[in-house]
């Protein structure tokens, strides 16, 4: 990708086929690269000159030039591509059509955490046991291995990858594992969907690996807002708003009046349609309309989520399940000064007055600690089992009030954008404690054994999804409640 050069430029002489450049991903490394095409071989060749000096890079890269030139015409093999020397080739094809934003993030991530391990590596000499051997590499970055350096709190660096700054986490979560493994996977797709003499095999590596069998995944049961929780938070944005209430500044000038009707329009929005903080971040008035429900007789939000901005990179329509959030849309589009079809919805602002991208995140969580929630000292920042909530957990609000009223499972997880596995694995237990609702409730007499059995199988299903449990646990509980069942009713057991 283009931004992931700097100071580049073309060596004279080479008809643009040789390039020098410096990478911006080594922030705190000098030295020079070169890009080099030679001429009826397929992608580029990269390396590092090892100097600093641009004259000794200059003349270290042309001598590798010729060098390369002529090994091509002889007929022999160029290099034994090292991981190093084509991941450059994967981010700028692979990556092309990202948000900029989230191809940095990933940029990041394979430098901070991949690279020391798979730079190396003859791409061709890869295999499973070398994949899989990543993951210890991995939960010991920061304890034993090279990050454990980068632990020390560097006073100069405000927001550094430190533990003082609690934002490294020494024992990785499932869920940032899992989208490591999403790049990785995503890499040895490309090596092998390409053709490029790279890899014969297809491999791919799975975050659960990272754990033993014995340990538990805390990854299902995703933080979200209770529905009383719901409606403190849209009674509390309304003074937030109108700068009224427990939460009136006494300063407070027009911009920040603007940032703030702005932010109950965000948070309202993505509470209503379930969007990703990335798909709201880019959308524009003109991705908004209303349409018309004829069987509810209502006006309807509809969202149009581009290609360009989904995580899955296919375009779809997201339908705002309130008909309140059309007026509340109304409302701030009138108070913004930004409410051109091409204009971003929300924004923040350059000191030249152009719109940027926003982040809200940090105002959320300041929002959710200032309200006054009795036994809380935090607010409505955790929830009842102690995880933070964050912008994302409004998605899975959306989610669990969809299921929680009935909403088909199939028909969530196409205006969400995921997958049904996706929906059942992560809200499961909505849909067991709604399925148990509706088989015990058909009759106004069930035996309170069977009603009791229903529960304690909705449990365990619920526990199973969560990761809470296992599935020769699960197997062997049925199997108790099916013996006490038949006991119970003079029957013999069934297992």
């Amino acid at each position: 990708m283009s931004q992931s050069y700097i100071d580049r430029f073309f060596v004279a002489g080479t008809n643009e086929q040789l390039m020098l450049y410096k990478r911006a991903d080594l922030a705190n490394n000098d030295a020079w690269w070169y890009r080099a095409k030679i001429k009826g071989n397929n992608g580029y060749i990269r390396r590092s000159t090892r100097e600093t000096e641009r004259v000794l890079a200059e003349r270290f890269a042309v001598d590798e030039w010729h060098n390369l030139q002529g090994k091509h015409k002889a007929g022999l093999k160029l290099t034994a591509k090292l991981v190093r020397d084509v991941i450059g080739d994967f981010f700028e094809v692979v990556y092309r059509d990202k948000e900029p934003q989230r191809a940095k993030y990933l940029q990041n991530t394979w430098y901070r955490y991949m690279d020391s391990y798979f730079g190396d590596k003859k791409v061709s000499e890869l295999n499973e046991e070398f994949i899989d051997g990543y993951w210890e590499h991995r939960k010991n970055f920061y304890t034993t291995g090279e990050g454990k350096e980068r632990t020390v709190v560097n006073k100069n660096r405000n927001g550094s990858k430190s533990t003082s700054s609690k934002n490294i986490n020494p024992n990785p979560a499932y869920g940032t594992l899992r989208a490591e493994a999403s790049v990785l996977n995503e890499f040895f797709a490309w090596c092998y969907k390409d053709r490029q003499g790279f890899l014969s095999k297809k491999y791919a590596i799975s975050a659960r690996a990272a754990f033993k069998k014995n340990e538990t995944i805390p990854l299902n049961r995703r933080p979200h807002f209770a529905r009383d929780d719901w409606n403190r938070i849209t009674r509390n944005l309304e003074t937030y708003a109108d700068n009224s209430g427990v939460h009136k500044a006494k300063k407070i000038n027009a911009w920040h009046l603007r940032k703030r009707k702005m932010f109950r329009a965000y948070i309202m929005f993505l509470g209503s349609t379930g969007l990703r903080v990335g798909e709201a971040r880019y959308l524009r008035w003109q991705d908004i309309s209303t349409g018309y429900d004829k069987t509810l007789r209502r006006s309807v939000l509809l969202v149009n989520v581009r290609a360009a901005t989904s995580k899955v990179r296919k375009q779809r329509t997201a339908v705002a399940h309130s008909e309140n959030i059309i007026k509340i849309m109304d409302w701030w589009k009138e108070h913004t000064e930004f409410s051109g079809k091409e204009d971003l919805i929300f924004y923040n602002t350059d000191k030249d007055g152009i719109q940027q991208t926003c982040d809200m995140s940090t105002t959320f969580r300041t929002f959710l600690k200032s309200l006054n929630v009795k036994g809380k000292k935090d607010g409505l920042l955790k929830d009842a089992d102690g995880q933070k909530r964050t912008l994302y957990s409004l998605r899975h609000t959306y989610a669990t009030f969809r299921l929680e009223s009935g909403v088909e499972v199939y028909a969530l997880a196409k205006v969400m954008g995921t997958g049904v596995v996706q929906i059942e694995k992560h809200y499961g237990h909505v849909a067991t404690e709604r399925l148990m609702t509706e088989v015990i409730k058909g009759s106004g007499k069930v035996a309170t054994e069977q009603q009791r059995d229903l529960e304690r199988a909705a449990k365990l299903i619920a526990d199973l999804r969560a990761g809470d449990t296992t599935v020769e646990i699960v197997a062997e509980r049925l199997a108790d409640i099916a013996n006490i069942t038949a006991n119970v009713k003079g029957k013999k057991p069934l297992l």
